[in-house]
């Protein structure tokens, strides 16, 4: 559970096995309307509006209490593209970014009846979330110039193959790794390294084939704390 400062975990080896180490992602709401977290029940109805944000989102991340995948959309997403963590992309799961929310469509992973769906969502802020996109050139040490120094960055190939997002965290950084979603291995020539105000990125394929298209999100805390930048060891 959550504690006033951190939280706790189990003995699940998914957390929390001897010896490994392991990252964490944690957020909190600054009630600056930049950070929405919620639930909704669903109702299997197609075009169905998920309003009181407070904010047209540009990320929203949903999981089912089911064994279903979760999905996200952004705004730079294609008309009706969602996108898989898996590297998939599919429609008819969340349909639209919309002023006050989004719309989801039929598909068991966003709109099952009677089941309970949990989103997150962010809009886009100059201190502490944005995104953009860049043309892969395949050349490694490839610099990236950012407006800010990340503490998180997730990137995901939007042209030119397989679409699975990887991201890093001042962390893994230095330890040169760069971590995927999923019981996968970590990558040593993809994020190589989190620069001041940018990135540098190596050749893999997942952020650097040459003449591909790639979204970024990058996220830091304003307040300047540790954010992103801990781990822990067992």
């Amino acid at each position: 559970g959550f504690l006033p400062d951190g939280f706790t975990v189990g003995t699940s080896s998914t957390v929390n096995t001897t010896g490994q180490t392991y990252h964490y992602i944690a957020f909190r709401d600054n009630g600056v309307g930049d950070f929405d977290v919620g639930s909704f029940l669903g109702n299997g109805a197609d075009n169905r509006a998920i309003s009181g944000l407070g904010f047209k989102p540009d990320f929203v991340h949903i999981k089912g209490d089911t064994a279903q995948l979760g999905c996200y959309r952004h705004s730079g997403s294609a008309s009706d593209t969602t996108y898989l963590f898996d590297g998939t992309t599919q429609t008819d799961h969340i349909q639209e970014l919309l002023t006050d929310g989004f719309e989801v469509g039929t598909n068991a992973r966003v709109n099952s009846n009677a089941v309970t769906y949990y989103y997150f969502a962010f809009k886009k802020n100059k201190d502490f979330f944005e995104t953009g996109s860049y043309t892969g050139n395949g050349v490694v040490d490839t610099e990236k110039g950012l407006i800010w120094t990340p503490e998180l960055i997730m990137i995901q190939r939007r042209t030119g193959g397989t679409n699975t997002p990887v991201y890093t965290t001042l962390a893994a950084s230095d330890s040169g790794v760069t971590l995927r979603f999923g019981n996968v291995s970590q990558l040593t020539d993809a994020i190589k390294k989190i620069l001041s105000f940018g990135f540098k990125l190596g050749t893999d394929v997942m952020v650097n084939a040459n003449t591909s298209v790639y979204d970024y999100f990058i996220w830091r805390n304003p307040l300047q704390t540790e954010f992103t930048r801990k781990y822990y060891m067992y």
